[in-house]
């Protein structure tokens, strides 16, 4: 048989016409519809007062990275139990979170940033030689020639140093005996090249500049990378990885569209001994880095920098 109809029933326990009902139904969701709008409103409000009792508490500090590493990034550490506690319990989603760490960087002193990152007109005059170690061919050589070009910009006179092997050419960045290597990470055919990628993570480089080199049959992507130098305010690309599960990975996902970011490549692998998986993650920049580098810092600070460069 089929199912009675319902009837919507007045208070006096008369029926409702469903015209009535319908418009009844439709006031009711524009109400939660608004109740949802100002509660957003308030909610925004109070991440960002959070921000600003942090930063003026000294709960959250910004620590210039210095020495044999990648200069020109601020990491934001919080200080306190309490804080953390508080941080996490607001900031669940990955907007709140994008938004918090907006804030901080509003806050923050740019004092330190600027001393970074000072003018051209600050920087020595004196040229500063650094070795490039690569393999002897036309692609690597023509790549060579595009680093050289984007170094001599920031008062660097580039020299190779040539490797039998490009795993050769990597150990040398790594145990010190070069300031970079410059090897294959992308071509058009295979797409990323996961085994450079983990040399660059087992002799702890990070990629400093990308060039595209056209090979006949397509496009190889170089990577220009070491284990110290300064990341250039003009960055197009942040590349990270992490070690999480998938809703955190979604999160994270959020926070860079957020931030007004774009994902270009997301990928998983398991991790070696602890059964989990890593995410690595390449970001197209729209605006500034430290929002994002912060947000890691915060919430998932086992996270690991790949990169912040710019493609040539």
């Amino acid at each position: 048989m089929p199912a009675e109809p319902t009837t919507n029933r007045g208070s006096n326990g008369n029926m409702i016409p469903p015209n009535d009902a319908y418009q009844i139904l439709l006031r009711e969701a524009e109400d939660v519809t608004h109740s949802r709008k100002r509660a957003d409103i308030v909610k925004r409000g109070l991440v960002r007062e959070l921000a600003r009792v942090l930063v003026s508490s000294g709960d959250i500090t910004t620590e210039p990275v210095m020495g044999d590493c990648v200069r020109g990034i601020e990491h934001v550490s919080v200080r306190s139990e309490e804080a953390m506690a508080c941080i996490k319990e607001m900031c669940k989603s990955g907007a709140d979170r994008a938004a918090l760490c907006c804030d901080i960087e509003e806050f923050c002193t740019q004092s330190l940033y600027r001393k970074l990152h000072s003018g051209a007109g600050n920087r020595s005059t004196e040229t500063k030689p650094v070795l490039a170690a690569c393999v002897e061919n036309a692609y690597a050589d023509a790549a060579a020639v595009s680093f050289s070009s984007y170094l001599a910009r920031y008062g660097y006179k580039m020299s190779l140093v040539r490797c039998e092997t490009l795993t050769a050419a990597a150990d040398a960045a790594s145990d010190g005996d070069a300031d970079f290597c410059i090897i294959p990470i992308n071509n058009s055919s295979d797409g990323r090249l996961h085994n450079f990628y983990r040399m660059l993570d087992e002799g702890d480089l990070k990629i400093a500049a990308v060039a595209d080199v056209s090979t006949g049959e397509g496009t190889t992507r170089y990577a220009l990378a070491g284990r110290s130098f300064d990341v250039v305010r003009t960055a197009t690309v942040f590349e990270f990885s992490v070690f999480t599960d998938a809703m955190n990975a979604a999160e994270i996902l959020h926070s860079i569209s957020a931030l007004g970011h774009t994902t270009l490549y997301v990928s998983a692998f398991p991790a070696r001994m602890s059964g989990g998986l890593i995410y690595n993650v390449t970001v197209g920049l729209s605006g500034g880095f430290r929002p994002l580098l912060f947000m890691l810092d915060i919430f998932y600070p086992c996270f690991s920098l790949i990169g912040i460069y710019g493609i040539i």
